[in-house]
Order: C-alpha cells, then structure tokens, then sequence
C-alpha cells in the first residue's frame, strides 16, 4: 500500500468518525471508510485523474478515451475493494448482513464521479462520499495534487496558493454536518 494511500484512507475514516453519529449505520460507515479504496493496488487499469483529462483541451477523442479509462479504473477499484473487504470481515467474522451493508456503500462510493447518471439515493452514501472528497483539501490531499500536476506536466500551485483554497474546507465540513443534521431531524419528524 502506498503512502498515499494509506494518507487517503486516514483522512476519509477520520471524518467519517466524525460524521458517524448523523449516519444511519455508523459502523457500517467507518469500516467503509477504512477499506474503500482498499482495491487499487490490485486493479489493472491505471487512475486517470481530470487534470490528465484536461491537458487534452484540444483533443476531445483523447480527453473522451481517457474519460472512459478513469470511468473503467473506478468501477474497477470498487470490484477489488468490495473483493478485499469482503475477505477481510469473514476472517474477522463479521455477520453477513454487516458485510452486505458495507460492501453496499463500497460499491457506490465512486459512481457519482462517472458519468452514469447515479444518484445518491442515502443518507450514508452521501458521507461517504463527502468525507472522500474532504481529504483532498488536507495538506496530504493538497501534496497529492501538486505531485500530480508535476507528473503530468501542469502549472503547480504553491503551498500558500494551495493554503488560500484550503481555509474554506472548515466552512464546507460545517455545511456538510448542518445539512445532514436537517436531514436527520426531517427523518425523526416523518417517522413520529
């Protein structure tokens, strides 16, 4: 596992403890934090990420091939992860209806980034996914981007630059758990 990654992970299962009490699982939650991404080392296909896709401003056949190849990475980390997982909580010997819960959210963690038309349809899939998303403005994230970048050859922010992006992350975190509290307190008064 990559440094990388196992950053990654940190981040999305650090705020997913955070956001745990508004989840209607929340322990089917973090263990989907923690494993998610569990499946890249072993996919097949490399991660394209947009700011690949967008070097090819001019060559929309590219930027349409390498679209397909992020799509195809995707789904396919989220077969390995759900594969891993999987293996991992039997050993543990979690019950099959924990599993099955997990393996759910795992399955649909990255569809919103496809271009599928998926809708989040629950509360616990849209923290997931929030909290995936959240990690890129950590300064691990934000390191992350700029290696990116230097990989592909793209104009690299400073740190400073990076920084001024990143200072809103606490009003987004703060707009986020708001969001889902509304949600919870809509769900308590339909079900009374």
């Amino acid at each position: 596992m990559t440094d990388q990654v196992k950053c990654h992970a940190y981040h999305v299962l650090k705020y997913a403890i955070q956001l745990s009490e508004q989840a209607d699982e929340p322990i089917e939650l973090i263990i989907a934090a923690l494993f998610h991404d569990i499946g890249n080392a072993s996919c097949r296909i490399r991660k394209v990420v947009e700011s690949e896709i967008d070097q090819y401003k001019d060559d929309p056949l590219r930027q349409d091939e390498l679209r397909n190849l992020s799509y195809a990475f995707r789904i396919e980390h989220q077969y390995w992860s759900i594969v891993r997982t999987i293996e991992i909580m039997k050993e543990l010997r979690f019950n099959s209806q924990t599993i099955l819960k997990v393996i759910e959210l795992i399955a649909k963690h990255d569809l919103r980034k496809c271009d599928i038309g998926y809708v989040i349809q629950r509360k616990d899939e849209q923290i997931l996914n929030e909290c995936d998303s959240l990690w890129m403005f950590t300064e691990d994230g934000l390191r992350r981007d700029q290696d990116r970048a230097r990989e592909n050859n793209l104009e690299v922010m400073t740190m400073k630059e990076q920084f001024e992006w990143n200072k809103h992350v606490s009003y987004i975190f703060k707009y986020a758990k708001d969001i889902y509290n509304e949600l919870e307190e809509e769900n308590e008064t339909r079900s009374v």
